[in-house]
């Protein structure tokens, strides 16, 4: 059963590269028409969606190695210490590049400029921009709010968004891999099926853990523990 959805994933990929380089060929097209015509509304609106398709190319390509790590037994661990808050600030300012032209208000308002965790930034980088692309992805109007709090052992993330949200019945399977490939062969919607089965993977390997609450067609709250030691 595996094997025929591993197939099926691969089957896939080639479909969801296509849509995304489109996007860049075709925008980076029409800022070459455009440019001796200093329309800059134009030209910024075909940057933000060349952006917009990269990042998602980037977090597909990133989500399909780290499986292809998880499967075999490859994953390392990168242990240094490092500011989180930054890394949020970075998280946020992909966000808004993803969501475009949407009417959508992005926040982030620490209660402190720093905050250092020793863990492994390179794996937290793609937990967030994993469960931020998704916020971004499934909400097309209202908010995406990002906060932290400091643990005993750790800090927690939270971000929250007024996207599509999910059913209840459908909590249970999401963090299976594959566990929209079947939807997403039959609808066409942007979902590889992998990006919260390697969130959850990639936070068991660092000692985190994630917990969603979601309310159909209101939107989804993810909490992320991240373990840490503080300078």
């Amino acid at each position: 059963m595996i094997n025929d959805k591993i197939s099926l994933y691969f089957a896939l990929f080639s479909h969801e590269l296509k849509s995304p380089l489109n996007t860049i060929i075709n925008s980076a097209k029409l800022i070459e028409l455009n440019i001796h015509n200093s329309d800059e509304t134009k030209i910024k609106r075909y940057l933000s969606l060349i952006l917009s398709s990269a990042l998602y190319l980037k977090t597909f390509i990133q989500n399909t190695i780290e499986f292809g790590r998880i499967s075999f037994d490859r994953e390392e661990l990168y242990i240094e210490e490092f500011d989180i808050i930054e890394v949020l600030y970075e998280i946020v300012d992909l966000t808004k590049i993803m969501i475009e032209e949407k009417n959508i208000e992005v926040e982030f308002n620490p209660s402190q400029k720093e905050f250092y965790i020793t863990s492994d930034p390179i794996k937290i980088r793609q937990i967030l921009l994993n469960i931020s692309s998704n916020a971004a992805k499934f909400t097309k109007e209202g908010y995406i709010i990002f906060t932290i709090d400091e643990k005993k052992d750790g800090v927690l993330i939270n971000v929250k968004d007024t996207g599509c949200g999910i059913k209840q019945e459908q909590l249970d399977k999401i963090f299976a891999p594959y566990c929209s490939l079947e939807k997403r062969y039959e609808t066409l919607c942007e979902s590889s099926g992998l990006g919260l089965f390697i969130t959850k993977q990639l936070l068991f390997f660092i000692g985190g853990d994630i917990s969603i609450k979601s309310e159909y067609y209101k939107g989804t709250e993810v909490e992320i523990f991240i373990p840490s030691k503080r300078r």
